[in-house]
């Protein structure tokens, strides 16, 4: 069927029924959810819909909707929002989203899959039924193709952007669109910083997750650039949050008893509440620790608030929420009249905020 068939038939549909449903019209034509949606964007840029959650009405019906303030209450779109957690790292993302989401006129939905790989699958699902036009998800661990959360989205007809997890491998193969924070650039900044400031025997402490992997590239790269007689690192494990305070305390003793035993004075330490934790252990532990012994955290959650405020790699955490949601819409809002964007995986930097935890080693 042509473009123009099928916009006049959808324009009938409307008229007729006062709406249309894009899952139920795809269903009752045959034609492909994706490609109603492309023709729904093409009315709409001629002005002869209003997008509304799940399809679309005609500009007389919009018009009687009721205002707020001097917004009516329709949305252009609707893209859910699926990230592992809602209270470490992605509040700031998820406020980064709604920034996009309020400038675009679109209605931003959020599930948390607390880690689970079925919870995330579960809240896929809900949004899919639910006939949502995009969703944005980080996968609760890496985004393989032999997950499950992997599988479902390869399916999905809406556009998907993956957010804070790498494609490479196999998965770079796929034509989700993607935007995460460039961690082993954030590694190589914290490294040049400590050995601008003197540092020669180096140490990461990293607790195990997505991130990791990418830290500990960042930092080894970092110290085979610099070609400073930096022949080896101490590189320590802490136990995860699940294990318990006790396990993370013990191995966080662990990993400064390793750092005195090989004479490291500086540590980057990944999340910075770990690295809170090991700056309160450097002045409780009857260890002879090296003089200006200074950490550096990664994430900047709560780094300001240690009792000496610690100088910390900062995620661009609220670029990455607005950039994964303004991703989404584009895709979205393309049309048959206009060309689709182009496919964007991007890397955006973090940055080195410097606090008290480094400017004391200056003097």
């Amino acid at each position: 069927m042509f473009q123009e068939t099928r916009q006049a038939a959808i324009l009938r549909e409307i008229e007729i029924r006062g709406e249309i449903k894009v899952t139920e019209y795809a269903r009752r034509t045959g034609l492909s959810p994706m490609t109603i949606r492309r023709d729904l964007a093409s009315l709409r840029e001629k002005g002869l819909v209003d997008r509304i959650h799940g399809g679309a009405i005609s500009p007389g019906t919009a018009a009687l909707q009721p205002d707020v303030g001097n917004k009516r209450k329709i949305s252009i779109a609707t893209i859910g929002m699926i990230v592992p957690a809602s209270t470490y790292y992605f509040p700031a993302i998820i406020r980064g989203a709604e920034a996009a989401a309020s400038e675009r006129g679109v209605r931003l939905i959020l599930g948390v899959s607390d880690y689970s790989q079925e919870e995330e699958c579960r809240q896929i699902q809900r949004m899919l039924s639910n006939d949502f036009d995009g969703l944005i998800v980080t996968p609760s661990d890496s985004f393989e193709p032999g997950s499950l959360t992997y599988k479902m989205l390869g399916e999905v007809d809406i556009p998907v952007v993956i957010m804070e997890r790498l494609l490479d491998g196999a998965s770079a193969q796929t034509p989700f669109q993607a935007v995460r924070t460039d961690h082993a650039h954030g590694a190589e900044i914290s490294v040049r910083h400590l050995l601008a400031l003197g540092h020669r025997r180096l140490a990461l402490a990293a607790r195990p997750s997505p991130t990791e992997p990418l830290v500990h590239q960042g930092f080894e790269r970092a110290l085979r650039a610099a070609a400073t007689g930096t022949a080896r690192y101490v590189h320590g494990r802490i136990a995860p949050t699940g294990d318990g305070l006790a396990a993370v305390r013990g191995s966080l003793e662990h990993f400064l008893k390793r750092c005195v035993d090989e004479r490291v004075t500086a540590a980057l330490v990944l999340p910075d509440e770990a690295a809170v934790t090991l700056m309160e252990l450097t002045q409780d532990s009857s260890l002879e620790l090296p003089e200006g012994f200074t950490i550096v955290a990664y994430d900047d959650e709560i780094a300001s608030l240690a009792p000496v405020p610690l100088t910390a790699v900062a995620p661009p955490k609220w670029q990455v929420g607005y950039t994964a949601l303004k991703m989404c819409f584009d895709d979205i809002s393309s049309s048959t009249a206009v060309p689709r964007p182009a496919r964007v995986r991007a890397a955006l930097l973090p940055e080195l905020i410097v606090r008290e935890s480094s400017l004391l080693q200056n003097g």
